[in-house]
Formats: structure tokens, sequence, C-alpha cells
């Protein structure tokens, strides 16, 4: 049993870097707030069904459904416009910087200390984005969006980890959550005369793959496997999925690859894994 959890999360960090360049792709077509309302309402619905089963326990997770589809509409809706004004493979490397926010926010909300390598590790990550995005002169709207949703994602990170260790159904978790996530967008759409409907026909094998592996999937396996994780073990994990972006952006998105997108990427997931190499070799120590 333990092995699955974290070998769950492995998967789904790679799924979820395979998103970016199918959505920048996808954008190419269709605006990318309705690429992110098509998704979320395609996999709410999908829920239905097992939804209408569920009687009673609807009204004990519409709020923490709410909470989780609030933070979901600005992650998405801030990586899917970063995507417009940024590489994929940037938004991906930089977005894994929500590893980075977890500590910090886990400090605010539950007073768990920072330490010195965590600090250390900041640091270096930061180091890792000024030569990826070319310092301050370099950085533009897409980054500093890729950067909002870092700080997003690891916010939801730590509310799955909540309300997935007090037993909240993840069926009625993830069909509000995604509910929220695509009412807002397509509302945000429709009030900014976009065109909600999607004629481009070669576009849906991207949203339906968006819907059903990118989100159903991957959102029902990180509830169930964040259940049996510890966060900061966890959030480790998700540190492969800017580097799964950035290699699917380089190879199948066909962007453009350069040595020092390479070393701020390198410098960004030395940030991120340090402080969990330095406690399993504190852990060794102790054996």
């Amino acid at each position: 049993m333990k092995k699955w959890p974290p070998l769950i999360l492995v998967i789904i960090s790679l799924v979820w870097g395979t998103t970016f360049w199918i959505s920048k792709e996808a954008i190419q077509h269709i605006p990318a707030t309705v690429l992110v309302g098509w998704r979320f309402l395609i996999a709410a619905l999908a829920l239905v069904p097992a939804v209408v089963r569920r009687g009673d326990a609807l009204r004990m997770c519409i709020r923490p459904g709410l909470y989780l589809g609030l933070a979901m509409a600005g992650i998405f809706l801030a990586q899917a416009w970063s995507l417009s004004f940024t590489e994929a493979a940037n938004t991906g490397f930089i977005a894994g910087l929500f590893l980075l926010f977890v500590p910090f926010f886990r400090f605010v909300w539950n007073r768990v200390g920072i330490t010195l390598v965590q600090c250390l590790s900041i640091s270096v990550a930061l180091a890792g984005l000024w030569i990826l995005t070319g310092g301050v002169y370099g950085v533009n709207r897409g980054d500093l969006l890729a950067l909002l949703s870092a700080a997003l994602i690891a916010a939801q990170i730590l509310m799955i980890d909540h309300y997935a260790k007090r037993g909240f159904d993840p069926v009625l978790l993830n069909f509000f959550q995604f509910s929220v996530v695509g009412i807002l967008s397509m509302g945000l759409a429709f009030g900014s005369d976009l065109p909600i409907l999607v004629k481009e026909t070669s576009v849906w094998p991207s949203i339906l793959y968006l819907a059903l592996f990118g989100t159903i999937f991957c959102f029902f396996g990180q509830i169930w496997a964040q259940r049996h994780t510890d966060a900061m073990k966890a959030t480790f994990i998700y540190m492969l999925e800017p580097l799964s972006a950035a290699v699917f952006a380089w190879t199948m998105g066909g962007e453009q690859f350069s040595l020092s997108a390479l070393a701020g990427g390198i410098l960004i997931l030395g940030g991120i894994i340090g402080p969990e190499i330095h406690s399993l070799l504190s852990a060794e120590k102790f054996k």
C-alpha cells in the first residue's frame, strides 16, 4: 500500500507536465479562458451520475469544494493566460516554484517553521528563475502569471491535504471544484464577448485529453494519494511536473531549447529538491 500513493503522484506529475504544451497548442485556435471552461465543464458533467447517488453528503462538501474551486480557477486561468505571453517550458518551470511556497504557507497557517536549508533552497530557486526569465527586464506578463499560479498551487495542495485527511468525499470535492472553474471561466468568456462554441474540430481531442486525463484522473489521484502521503513528501514528488513540462515543450511542442533556460531550470529544480535531499541524508545519518 505504501508504494502506491507516491507512484500515483509521480504519474500525475508527468501527466500534468504534458498539459502545458497541449494547452499552448489549443489556445492558438480558441481563447485560453474558453479552453479552461470546456475542460472543467466536461470533467464536472462526467461526474454527475456518481454525484446524484450521494444524497446527504452533498451539503458537507459544498463549502470545501467551493474553496478548492476558487483556488483551482486561479491556477488554471493564470496558467492558460501565461501561455499566451511566454513559452510552455517557462510556465512549467516557474509554476514549479509552488514547492517553495508550500513551506511558507505552512508557516503562516500552521506555524510550522522554515529551516535554514529551505531558505537556501529558495535563494537557489530564485537565482534559477532570474536566469530563466532574463532578470527583471526579461520578465513578462506570462512569467508573472505563472508565478501567481505557483502560489495558488501551493495553497491548493495544503487545502487538499487538509480535506483529504478528514475523509471528505473525493467525487463531491472534485465535482464542486470542477464546476466552479468551468462556470467562472465560461462566465468570464461570455462577459468578454469571446466565442464560446469551439468550431475547430482539431481542438477537441486536446480538450478531451485535458478533461479526462489532466483533470479527472489527476485530481482524483491527487486526493486519494495525499490522503496517504505527507504534504511535504507529495510536494517533493510534484517537482517532476516542471521537468516534464519542459521536456515535452522542447520535444513534442517544438519549442527552442537553450542552455540558459536549461541552467535556470536546473537551479530551480535544485532549490526545490534541496530540502528533501537534506532530510533524507539526515535520516540516514541518525539510523
